[in-house]
């Protein structure tokens, strides 16, 4: 019956029925005609669990301030969680001086250009930022044991001491932009008989680390975080978090100048555990989050000789987590409270994370990627998919949760960098929301966007979707709903009951070209109204998002025993819809534990382990150590 009734209302839809847009005034106009799209379900009673309000998070743009002020603006409108001051050039940061040093990204470049530097300047600015809109700061701790010397323009390569360097990019020896305060031009920190295609990488050994660094230690670094402190009170207060550091597996890369050995298992734990019990010893309140790895090998191994995975018999997320736990088991204070790893998406052929939507190959492989965070059927389609065994089951989030369910049980887990590129176009901002749904879903405790939208962009109303959908503060929900779909390449949903007012509140991504008409059910709640509001963002209009005149309309399913209302609705193409069902939970009704299925809440189930065993197939060969493939494969 149900069935009949959907087929009879998509060929009534497809013969005319039209959607007015309130943000056009316009009359109903004739659509055109939509396919069947999958069912949906929602159950309100079943899988209930909080969604964190900081998985909404954004990475400051510290190089790019117009950015950063845009990014501003945005937090302010949405009321956006988290800002994060982090990035390889936060590694390096001397808060006395406000200045950091770019390491090979940039010429090791170090140094503002101000003669007169605000102490903790920066950072301040953005911490006052989020917390002028009710958010928090996280806050990277340099943790190498070196920090930039001065905010003069400085670098670690100048052609006074190295007259001799080879081709950043394969085409500049020196940067032909800027140069130290003196004049003396900053070179590549290459060795010039380095060629493009060379790895690793052939850099020049740094002899003269005091013309642009200081070393310090815990105590040194001490005086900034009595700084934040007395400026912003305990973290119970402020919400402050300091993250250990950032990407430290790419040390020797990034910052070969001081670093240019691997890091260790046990040099990275010592470090962790010096800083972040000085920073307990300050404000017992602290949140502290690490380790903070650049992508899935480097959560297993980092490949320091005699510091790694085989001489210590187990992984580096394992062996992370159970000394973590033992020190505050044997010391009776935690030092690490969110466990965090980065994450970028990649498709061998085509690139997607930073990036801009590019070609339809691009913007589909975008799309079928975000499954990498939850799906155990996804196999990352890249040389990690296929050499890496860890990879051909992906489950980013799964993996994290499992891992410290089993290691450090109570520890929250984060993502502070991620991006799915695109963000000036539809598609990005489809991917984008996606992801939201999918941290929502999956049970993440935080997240930061690296490389923000711009105000305008289409990737800012991702945001806006879920933190003012109609420019009035209006939020989707904080309790997470068991909500899934038929065909989630096709269309997503992500349901969730708002603690406010208790309206049920019903994410809808549709990811093709073509208009949807789908069935969907909820379960397990009562509607107040016959009729749903619907907020829609689609390619039809890129600079708002529309209140569609007359809502969706919400029917009862007769002959059930716990009421079931069905909403049939067409969600656009390339479109990300909230609908908005006021109501209430039904009384004396039980919630129900989730099914653990994938795709519908917090899984239950196997998860990939952090002792995969044999970790690459055998066609790659032999690695030189067990947990992580050589840079040199990656693309």
């Amino acid at each position: 019956m149900k069935y009949k009734r959907f087929k009879a209302l998509v060929a009534a839809i497809a013969i005319g029925v039209g959607v007015v847009s309130s943000a056009t005034g316009g009359s109903a106009a004739a659509a055109e005609p939509s396919a069947a799209g999958p069912e949906l379900t929602v159950n309100a009673l079943q899988g209930r669990h909080a969604i964190s309000p900081d998985i909404y998070g954004a990475n400051i743009v510290n190089w790019d301030q117009e950015l950063t002020n845009s990014l501003y603006q945005l937090g302010s409108e949405t009321k956006m969680p988290v800002f994060r001051w982090g990035g390889n050039n936060t590694s390096l940061y001397n808060w006395l001086e406000d200045s950091s040093n770019s390491g090979y990204d940039y010429f090791y470049m170090g140094g503002s250009g101000n003669p007169d530097p605000v102490p903790s300047g920066s950072v301040d600015a953005m911490v006052d930022a989020s917390h002028g809109h009710g958010g928090k700061g996280l806050v990277t701790v340099p943790i190498t044991g070196y920090v930039n010397k001065t905010s003069e323009m400085n670098c670690s390569y100048p052609e006074s001491l190295y007259p001799e360097q080879g081709l950043l990019w394969g085409q500049y020896e020196f940067n032909p932009y800027q140069t130290e305060a003196n004049g003396d031009r900053c070179g590549s920190g290459l060795d010039p008989d380095y060629s493009p295609s060379d790895w690793p990488l052939h850099q020049l050994t740094n002899t003269t680390l005091d013309h642009n660094y200081i070393r310090v230690t815990p105590e040194w670094m001490e005086e900034w975080i009595g700084h934040l402190t007395e400026k912003y009170g305990p973290t119970s207060q402020s919400g402050m978090i300091y993250q250990m550091d950032n990407e430290p597996e790419s040390w020797e890369f990034i910052h070969h100048d001081i670093h240019p050995d691997k890091t260790g298992f046990d040099e990275l734990l010592g470090q962790t555990i010096d800083y972040a019990s000085m920073i307990k010893r300050k404000d017992p309140s602290a949140q502290v989050l690490g380790p903070s790895n650049w992508g899935l090998p480097a959560y297993y191994d980092m490949e320091k000789d005699g510091d790694n995975w085989a001489s210590h018999g187990m992984p580096w997320s394992q062996y992370y987590l159970t000394n973590l736990k033992a020190y505050e088991e044997a010391n009776g204070v935690r030092l690490l409270d969110y466990f965090d790893q980065h994450f970028y998406p990649s498709v061998d052929g085509v690139n997607l994370a930073n990036t801009t939507a590019g070609d339809e190959q691009t913007k589909k492989a975008r799309l079928r990627s975000t499954r990498a965070l939850w799906d155990p059927t996804y196999k990352q389609e890249n040389w990690m998919g296929q050499f890496f065994e860890p990879a051909k089951e992906s489950m980013i989030i799964p993996r994290m949760k499992s891992w410290v369910d089993q290691y450090y049980p109570g520890t929250k887990t984060a993502i502070t960098e991620y991006n799915w590129g695109g963000l000036e176009d539809i598609n990005g901002a489809l991917a984008q929301a996606d992801v939201l749904g999918i941290f929502g879903r999956e049970g993440l405790d935080l997240a930061t966007l690296w490389g923000p939208p711009k105000m305008t962009d289409p990737g800012a109303y991702a945001f806006r979707m879920y933190l003012n959908y109609d420019g009035k503060g209006s939020k989707y929900g904080d309790t997470w709903v068991e909500s899934s779909s038929g065909d989630q390449d096709k269309l997503a949903v992500y349901g969730a009951q708002r603690s406010t007012d208790d309206a049920v509140t019903l994410m809808v991504i549709n990811k093709t070209d073509s208009d949807l008409t789908s069935s969907l059910t909820l379960k397990g709640y009562m509607p107040s109204k016959q009729t749903a509001q619907v907020y829609s963002y689609s390619s039809a209009d890129l600079n708002a998002i529309v209140n569609v005149p007359g809502g969706a309309a919400i029917g009862k399913i007769e002959g059930r025993g716990v009421p079931e209302h069905e909403i049939v609705y067409t969600y656009p193409a390339n479109s990300i819809t909230l609908l908005v069902v006021p109501g209430h939970d039904i009384p004396g009704a039980a919630h129900e534990s989730a099914s653990g299925e994938p795709g519908t809440g917090i899984q239950q189930g196997t998860v990939p382990p952090a002792d995969n065993g044999r970790v690459f197939s055998p066609e790659f060969g032999t690695p030189a150590f067990p947990g992580r493939v050589s840079k040199a494969a990656r693309p």
